[in-house]
């Protein structure tokens, strides 16, 4: 039987796995997010702290003893615009494929709105990556919905193309000056 429960400090190394899987899988969308052993250690000193806030709810699900997932959200500041004050942003979760599409995410949110509730928050945010459809589905499933959208532009694709243009343009002056 899965059990949630709040995640503990033992929990540290098994949620930095899960996160460190987290962000592989999100490295296969697009290398603008980081990868490699700096992460793990980035990784493991915002948890040793998040595990100890007032401010995080940092749920781990478990089936025999052995965790199985997480949920990482906490109470922060809503920007001055929006209509209130505070919001419950989910930073990340993670599922072991096998306990996937097996309604674990629906729990961990039943758990977390009922805390928040009690907080007097009215509202969810998350971001999620465009090209996870599994993910999109999952939470439009549980009452998400699109409000608004994060866009990037690579600055460093634009300035080697230009570089490159530069380069050429020179280059072919140059030939044609010598023929």
């Amino acid at each position: 039987m899965i059990k949630i429960r709040k995640a503990t400090i033992d929990d540290l190394e098994t949620v930095v796995d899960f996160c460190v899987q987290l962000t592989e899988m999100h490295h296969k969308y697009s290398n603008y997010y980081k990868k490699g052993k700096d992460i793990e250690q980035i990784l493991r000193e915002t948890y040793e702290l998040d595990l100890v806030a007032e401010n995080t709810l940092i749920l781990v699900a478990e089936d025999k003893g052995n965790v199985i997932g997480y949920f990482d959200t906490a109470i922060k500041e809503a920007e001055k615009f929006k209509s209130v004050e505070n919001v419950a942003y989910i930073y990340d979760v993670f599922i072991l494929p096998a306990y996937r599409n097996k309604g674990l995410l629906k729990k961990f949110m039943a758990i977390a709105i009922e805390s928040y509730k009690k907080q007097g928050i009215k509202v969810f945010e998350l971001r999620v990556d465009v090209n996870n459809k599994e993910a999109l589905a999952a939470w439009s499933k549980l009452g998400f919905k699109d409000w608004q959208i994060s866009m990037i532009r690579k600055i460093w694709d634009s300035v080697l193309a230009s570089n490159f243009n530069q380069w050429l343009l020179s280059f072919l002056c140059i030939l044609f000056h010598f023929f």
